[in-house]
C-alpha cells in the first residue's frame, strides 16, 4: 500500500511540474510587464486544480489575441455610405478605397425614366421603335428621331448636360439654353404625347426629349410657369410644329443646315418637308409606319 501511494505521488509530482512550467511561460508571454497569474509553487491535488484553473483563464485572452491579429491582417476597405445626391464627395471617398491595380471601367450614368442606351448608341429600330399616334406632333417626333440618329438615343448625348434633382431635372442644351423640368411635368407630357412605343426604352427617351422641348416652348412663348401654361405649351407642340422651331427647342438649331435632295439621299441625317415633315436617313424617309423612298419635290435639312 505504501509503495503504491509513493508511485502515485511521484506521478502527480511530474504532472504538476510540467503544468507549472508551461503555465509560467504562458503567463510571462501574456503579461510582459511582470505581473504573473502564477506566483508560487503549488503542490498536492489542490495545486493541480489551481494550475488547471489558471491555464483555463488564459485561453480567452489567447483567443482574443488571435481574433485581433486575424482582423488586422485580413481586413479590407469598406465602401463608404454617402448620400447619392452628394456625388462629388462620394466619388472622392470611393476613390480612396478602390484597388489601384484593378482595371478602370468607364463610368456610365443612368437616370430613372431613361433607357439603358449608352451615350452615342443609336436606336435599335429608328423607323418603327416609336411612331406618332393621334396627335399632330409628327414634326416633333421627326426632329427627335434625327437627333437620336445623329447623337445617339440617350438624352445624355443630345444635351450638353443632364442633372437629376429632388424635383426633376436640370438641363443645359447644346446652344447653352438652361431650364428645369419637374417630374410632374414629365408625366403630363408623356400622357399628352400619345406616341406609340414599340421599343419601350426608346419611348422613354423620346418622351423625355418631347417634354423638355415642351418646357422650353412654355418658357420662350411666355405662357407662364403654371399648370395652365404647361397645357398651352403642349397644345403648341401638338399643332403641326414648324420643324425649324422643333430643332431650336431641342437646342440644335446651330447644328442644322439646308441641304439638297442629292446630299440627303446619299446618306445624310435630317428631315424632308413636303407638305408633311418626315425624318430622313440612308436615302429613306419615315413613312409613319415604315420607311419609304422620297422624291425631289420638297425642302431638305440636315444635321451636321
Amino acid at each position: 500500500m505504501i509503495n503504491s501511494l509513493s508511485v502515485r505521488a511521484a506521478e502527480n509530482y511530474k504532472v504538476e511540474s510540467a503544468l507549472q512550467g508551461w503555465s509560467a511561460s504562458a503567463a510571462k508571454s501574456a503579461d510582459p510587464v511582470g505581473s504573473s497569474l502564477i506566483s508560487a509553487p503549488l503542490t498536492g491535488e489542490l495545486g493541480s486544480i489551481k494550475v488547471q484553473e489558471q491555464i483555463a483563464s488564459l485561453l480567452p485572452l489567447l483567443s482574443a489575441l488571435i481574433a485581433s491579429l486575424n482582423q488586422t491582417f485580413n481586413s479590407k476597405p469598406k465602401a463608404v455610405d454617402v448620400p447619392v445626391n452628394n456625388r462629388l464627395l462620394k466619388d472622392k471617398l470611393m476613390a480612396e478605397t478602390v484597388d489601384k491595380t484593378a482595371p478602370v471601367t468607364p463610368k456610365f450614368e443612368n437616370y430613372p425614366g431613361f433607357s439603358n442606351k449608352k451615350v452615342g448608341e443609336v436606336p435599335d429600330n429608328i423607323w418603327n421603335g416609336v411612331m406618332f399616334g393621334t396627335q399632330k406632333n409628327e414634326a416633333t417626333l421627326s426632329v427627335i428621331k434625327a437627333a437620336m440618329t445623329k447623337y445617339g438615343q440617350s438624352p445624355l448625348g443630345i444635351y450638353k448636360s443632364v442633372e437629376i434633382t429632388s424635383k426633376g431635372y436640370d438641363i443645359v442644351m447644346r446652344d447653352g439654353f438652361k431650364l428645369s423640368i419637374t417630374f410632374q411635368e414629365l408625366g403630363h407630357a408623356r400622357r399628352a404625347s400619345r406616341y406609340s412605343n414599340f421599343d419601350i426604352g426608346m419611348g422613354r427617351d423620346v418622351v423625355f426629349l418631347y417634354a423638355v422641348s415642351t418646357k422650353r416652348a412654355q418658357i420662350e412663348n411666355k405662357y407662364g410657369d403654371t399648370e395652365k401654361g404647361h397645357d398651352e405649351a403642349i397644345q403648341f407642340m401638338n399643332a403641326r410644329l414648324d420643324p425649324m422651331l422643333g430643332f431650336k427647342l431641342l437646342g440644335l438649331e446651330g447644328d442644322l443646315r439646308p441641304t439638297t435632295y442629292e446630299k440627303l439621299i446619299a446618306g445624310g441625317v435630317g428631315i424632308v418637308v413636303d407638305g408633311n415633315t418626315n425624318f430622313a436617313f440612308e436615302g429613306k424617309r419615315d413613312g409613319c409606319t415604315r420607311k419609304t423612298k422620297f422624291f425631289n419635290n420638297g425642302t431638305y435639312f440636315e444635321l451636321v
